[in-house]
């Protein structure tokens, strides 16, 4: 009888320890948000609370930019804020004071406007485009 009961208490040990340790481990979890994506506006607030610093901008330019933050886990505001220019349509600009402004980045194509008049377009052929576009690269 004392054989039987031996295997017996080695089965409830094992499964009181493997669920002391289950019960341990799910305790020790934090589960947040950042597992997440999040609205860019979300995410310039959470800035704002942990560097103390104010964004000014259109909410407009921001609505529809979801982001990971966990792609943003730098310790310096400086390398998150040139990471979400690089990453968006977005500008920085620090005003001082900690204060920062965005807008639209600015294209760097110029803009031009108006109407061409009178245009011959006859002799606009790919061959003639490819002939001025060497003589162009030639020069």
């Amino acid at each position: 009888m004392k054989v039987k009961q031996i295997p017996k208490l080695f089965l409830v040990l094992f499964l009181l320890i493997g669920v002391t340790n289950t019960y341990a481990n799910t305790k020790n979890t934090v589960v947040t948000t950042e597992d997440k994506s999040i609205p860019l506006a979300e995410f310039l607030d959470r800035l704002s609370e942990e560097y103390n610093v104010f964004f000014t901008y259109n909410p407009e330019l921001v609505s529809g930019t979801i982001l990971d933050p966990k792609k943003y886990d730098y310790n310096k505001l400086e390398r998150i804020i040139r990471k979400l220019e690089h990453k968006t349509r977005l500008d920085f600009e620090y005003l001082g004071n900690k204060y920062y402004v965005i807008y639209n980045k600015k294209s760097d194509t110029p803009e031009v406007k108006g109407l061409i008049n009178n245009l011959d377009t006859s002799n606009i052929t790919v061959d003639n485009i490819l002939d001025n576009l060497q003589e162009t690269v030639s020069r």
